[in-house]
């Protein structure tokens, strides 16, 4: 089924709004290997980043909760 141009701009328009995005460089060869290590563990690339980052940061983990809060709110 092919998404249409509209879906396409409504999705990015939400995340635009909901996410923040960072750029991070690692040595050659490194993306692969984190890659593969988040797919052994079930997890995508950008899960096993966040939750890496959440583990060192308290406020992350706060902030995240506080997110997931409020989008189940909106669908309910």
């Amino acid at each position: 089924m092919a998404v249409l141009k509209a879906q396409q701009k409504a999705v990015a328009k939400y995340n635009s709004k909901a996410y923040d995005e960072i750029k991070v460089r690692v040595f050659k060869g490194s993306k692969e290997v984190i890659s593969n290590y988040a797919a052994s563990q079930g997890k995508s690339t950008n899960k096993l980043i966040n939750e890496l980052l959440e583990g060192e940061i308290p406020q992350l983990k706060v902030r995240y909760n506080v997110m997931c809060t409020q989008i189940v709110k909106i669908c309910l």
